[in-house]
This record gives C-alpha cells, structure tokens and sequence, in this order.
C-alpha cells in the first residue's frame, strides 16, 4: 500500500524536477488511476504564486482540445499545491527519443501538429505554456496520439512576471531568447519551444550543446538556429530541406519574424513534408492524423452497448459511432464532429468505460460521404412502428372496444381494468431503460405489476365518480363512456411506448 496524500494513494514516481514531482497515484475519491503533480513546498508557500497558480490552473483545466492533458482536479492539501491529471497510457517523448533514436519525418511532424492543436487552444484562452519541452509530450503506446501535458506553471498573457522572487521557470534548452532577456512574453515563446521540439524529434538531439546557463543563454541569444537534415543520422533517411526553414523561422530571434502561431508552424512542416500540392493549411493540421475517440460519462461509468457503424469503415461528421448505457441505466451516443475513419476499436459490445476512456482509433482522412449518407445516421434508441404494428395496434384497439360494447358496465369495468394492466405494464417495460442484468427486469415486473394494477384501478374509480356509478345502477352511459376514455389512454399510451422502444442492437 502505497503513502496516502489527501485522497490519493501514491503509487510510484514518474518524474521530478524544479516545478514538483509528478506520482502515479490512485484516486479513492472517484476510483481511478491518475498523475498527481505535488508542487515544491517553496512555490506552494508563495502567496503570489498560490493565487495565479489557482487562476490559471482554473483555465488550463477547462481546456477541451484532444491533445491536452486533462486536469481533473487541482488545489491544495497540507499546504502543497497539487495537480490531478489523466494518466496517459504511454511514455514521454523524451524517453521515446533516447529509447528508440529521432522519430521519422512524418511522426516527427504529425506529433509537432497535434501538440501544436493543444498551444493553440492554450494561447487562445489567454495562456501561455512556458515549457513545452520532450518530458512534457506524451505518446500512447501505438505513438500516433500526442498530448501536451503539465500545465502547471502556465502563466497568464497578460502577467508579466512568474513568481514574487523573480524565479525563472522552465527548461533552458527550449527558452526563447526574450526570457534570458527579461522581457514580455507572450504565446510566439511557445512557438520558438515548439520549432525547439520539432528539431529534436527529427534528430534525437537538443538545439544547442551544453547544460550550463551562459553556455545555452549566448546559443540561444546568438547563434544560429540549427539544421535538422545536417544532425539527422544517415541509416535514418534525410530530412526534407524544407524543415530546416520551418526551425530556422520558429526559432527567431526577434519574436516578430517567427510563426504568429503554433498552428502555423505546423501547417507549414506539413507543407514542408508533403510538398506544395499536398500542403495542409495551418488551421487545419491538427486534425490528421490518428487519435482515440474518447466518452465524457457524466456519471462516471457506463457500458458499451452496441456500435452503430462498422469498426473500420468510414462515417460522416456527427453521425453516432457507438452507443453507451450509463449507470443509471439510460443510454447515450457518441458522436464524433468531424469526419474520418474507424481504424483500431479499442471495445466491444458489455466493455464498462470510465469517464475519459480510449473507446477507439480515428485516422483522419478527409472521409466525404458517398451519395445517400450525407448526413447523420438515425438516433438510436428510438425506432418508429411500421405500417403493419400501427395497423395491429388500430385493429386490436377497435376489436377491444367492439368487446366492451357488448357487455355490461360491471364487465366493462373488468376488462377494462385488466387490459389496462396488461397494456400498461407492456408500457412499462418498454419505457423502462434495459437492465444490466435479469435480476433487474425480475424486480422491474415484481414492482410493475402490482404498480399498474393499482394506477389503473384509481384512475377506473376517479372516472366513475362524476358520473354517479355504482354497482347498483349499472346502466349508466356516461359511465361507460369515461371507462371508454379510460381504456384509449391506456392504447394511447402502449403505441407511444413502442413508439420509441429500444433499436435493434
């Protein structure tokens, strides 16, 4: 059993440095593997630094883009700042680098895309990262997904100082000049560490040589950017030239001569990689490429229940690809807002899912939908009668009400009660959401029964009394029309229920 942090039980280190040490750790507060960011005791009794880092931490974990590092929680216990984040199933890039050498030209620039996607969103809800770096790029286990994780000493655009103490934070080897220089910065420094990344994936080396401060301090204030197709082991394939001008311009000096944003500095490696007529407009990069459809369960847990589009096959923008049951036994879609294309389902029909799960693979290809299915696919859940069921349902109602015609109010009142509860229990079920399990629908039928037989029985009473019925005076037409009233809301309610009676899985 691992040390106990608040709710958190660590599990073991998965990295530390000057901003904190960042655990696999389990959360017993909503059962699930996370990575628990516990910031220096230093920084944490800093009250400047307390109050920007709850600001900031606030934004960073509303961030919605795909390749971001969910924050799941943030605040403070025993006094230390603490971060709870995804555990991403992966490893870092860095460790990728050292592990298995430069990435080829392609990984190199679809992860530059996708970590890309992740500064843009930052910077357009106002902050910038600050240390964007290979220990902070996470890759799934296939390697095709990237996220941009750590967030946590993200800064406000607008601030122009870190911390009271002046503390500079961040990785020397990826700083943009104007951050030795003391100067404002702003998103273009996450530009000229994402042109710093973009080099050392294709060449499994640093921009610049040494670990010392003046040493990296005079690179990055003086020399010139360096040239990933002169680094580039040979064994390896060369490196389109093109990239070179990609590092060179992101790795300005001046921030005024770099990319205006991350986007485009990928938008332009991609054009650099696939040549002109194949070239990838900045807004649009970040959406290429393969990556886990994921569900937001709002309760924590559902079941997947069925798919509803062929593992494999394309589908269009917004068309629902599977369907989840959640705990309390409702169902929900997922759909995806761009087109593509299934390629790996990572679950099948009965796998439980949590909250933030993988449920597939999406390789983006620019799917555009054949004739006939260029829109979304229908609902599921809800399936309408044929033309036969609804002319069952017509005739069956109208042979009953034949019946009811012939007999007594005393009969009718009888076979008006025991078709209410044979319909109205048929409309329970079919109303009531699918169980989990048979022991479910046994307790469901228990309850139903005695349920309907009682509703139905009042609302018979209720419609009797303003017509003056009794068993005494059994001839009574009014009776016998509210009783008729009566047995076509109980019709009327069993079409509706299968109306909307669960879809074929």
């Amino acid at each position: 059993m691992g040390e106990m942090f608040g709710p958190y039980r660590l599990d073991g280190l998965l990295g530390q440095g000057g901003m904190g040490r960042v655990y696999r750790a389990f959360d017993t507060d909503q059962d699930r593997p996370v990575a628990l960011k516990v910031l220096p005791e230093a920084l944490s009794a800093d009250p400047e630094y307390r109050q920007r880092f709850r600001r900031e931490a606030k934004v960073a974990s509303q961030l919605t883009d795909p390749h971001v590092v969910p924050i799941h929680r943030h605040g403070e216990i025993d006094g230390q700042l603490f971060l709870d984040m995804r555990l991403v199933d992966g490893d870092d890039l860095a460790h990728v680098l050292r592990r298995d050498g430069p990435l080829d030209a392609e990984a190199a620039v679809r992860m530059v895309e996708q970590v890309a996607s992740a500064l843009d969103a930052a910077h357009e809800a106002g902050l910038v990262h600050r240390d964007v770096k290979p220990a902070n790029v996470f890759l799934t286990r296939r390697g095709r997904f990237a996220y941009l994780g750590d967030f946590g000493i993200a800064r406000d655009a607008t601030s122009s100082t870190l911390t009271a103490t002046g503390t500079t934070l961040g990785t020397l080897d990826y700083m943009a000049p104007e951050r030795f220089l003391g100067r404002d910065v702003d998103a273009r420094a996450d530009v000229y560490a994402l042109a710093c990344l973009l080099h050392e994936a294709l060449t499994a080396r640093k921009p610049f040589a040494g670990d010392e401060l003046p040493a990296l301090m005079n690179a990055h204030l003086n020399l010139a950017p360096p040239r990933p197709s002169t680094l580039r082991p040979s064994m390896l394939g060369p490196v389109p030239a093109g990239l070179d001008a990609v590092v060179a311009r992101g790795m300005a000096k001046d921030p005024a001569q770099r990319f205006p944003t991350a986007g485009a500095l990928a938008g332009a490696a991609r054009a650099a990689l696939s040549g002109p007529a194949r070239a990838v407009r900045p807004e649009t990069a970040a959406a290429h490429g393969t990556e886990p459809l994921r569900l937001d369960v709002p309760d924590g847990v559902g079941q997947v229940e069925r798919w509803l589009v062929a593992p494999g096959q394309p589908y269009v923008a917004g068309t629902a690809v599977l369907v989840v049951r959640m705990r309390d036994g409702r169902s929900r879609t997922v759909a995806d807002p761009r087109p593509g294309q299934l390629v790996a389902p990572g679950v099948g029909p009965g796998t439980v899912v949590r909250s933030g799960d993988a449920l597939g693979s999406v390789h983006r290809v620019g799917y555009l939908a054949p004739a006939g299915l260029s829109g979304p696919l229908p609902r599921p859940g809800r399936r309408g009668l044929s033309t036969p069921a609804i002319i069952g349902i017509g005739v069956g109602a109208l042979l009953h009400l034949l019946v009811l015609a012939t007999v007594e109010l005393n009969g009718i009142l009888v076979l008006t009660w025991l078709s209410g509860i044979v319909f109205g229990t048929l409309a329970l079920h079919h109303r009531f959401p699918r169980a989990w399990s048979g022991g479910r629908r046994v307790a469901m039928v228990v309850v139903a029964v005695p349920v309907v037989t009682v509703v139905v029985f009042l609302a018979l009473v209720i419609a009797a009394l303003p017509t003056g019925y009794s068993s005494d005076t059994p001839g009574n037409p009014a009776a016998g029309i509210a009783f008729t009233v009566v047995a076509l809301v109980v019709y009327g309610l069993w079409a509706a229920s299968l109306w909307f009676r669960p879809g074929a899985g």
